[in-house]
């Protein structure tokens, strides 16, 4: 498949959009040792004090979670600089996913199109991609079985109509 027409097959691809947020997965202690290390001042000082803490409203909870997640998550400084392709060629089990969308300004798709053009991604690396998106979604095993079939048939079709 041409570069040109990966854009196209990245669009109608089926994808799982696997989506956990730091600060809904973080242990307490986790927390406050990163909130600590980059120097980002808490409105809590200690596990239990996080573990009660009553956010008074959104737009403070996103305030509170951004700052720690977006330092966090500023490890690579540009997408050329991320070893996702390295481990994809390693063997690792790889996902592209979005994080919070109208404040990162990318969805999913976006994700896989800058991915793909960073890296030069090809169709088979895409589909990996996507299949191991289904393979990583939280639902029960016959719920991913039947994803993963009928995932293979419009990958199947989808490339017949790429090509």
């Amino acid at each position: 498949m041409s570069a040109a027409k990966i854009p196209a097959f990245i669009q109608r691809i089926p994808k799982a959009e696997l989506h956990c947020h730091l600060e809904g997965s973080i242990q307490p202690s986790t927390l406050l040792k990163l909130a600590a290390h980059h120097q980002i001042e808490l409105p809590f000082k200690d596990e239990e004090g996080a573990k009660k803490y009553s956010f008074e409203n959104f737009d403070q909870f996103i305030d509170i979670a951004s700052r720690v997640s977006n330092i966090a998550l500023k490890i690579f400084p540009n997408m050329a600089d991320h070893p996702i392709k390295r481990l994809m060629d390693a063997g690792v089990f790889v996902t592209v996913n979005s994080d919070d969308p109208s404040l990162f300004h990318g969805n999913v798709v976006d994700n896989y199109i800058q991915v793909a053009d960073t890296f030069n991604l090809t169709a088979d690396d895409i589909e990996k991609l996507a299949r191991n998106s289904f393979m990583a979604a939280f639902m029960d095993d016959a719920a991913k079985a039947d994803y993963l079939e009928r995932f293979s048939g419009e990958v199947s079709q989808l490339r017949v109509n790429t090509l």
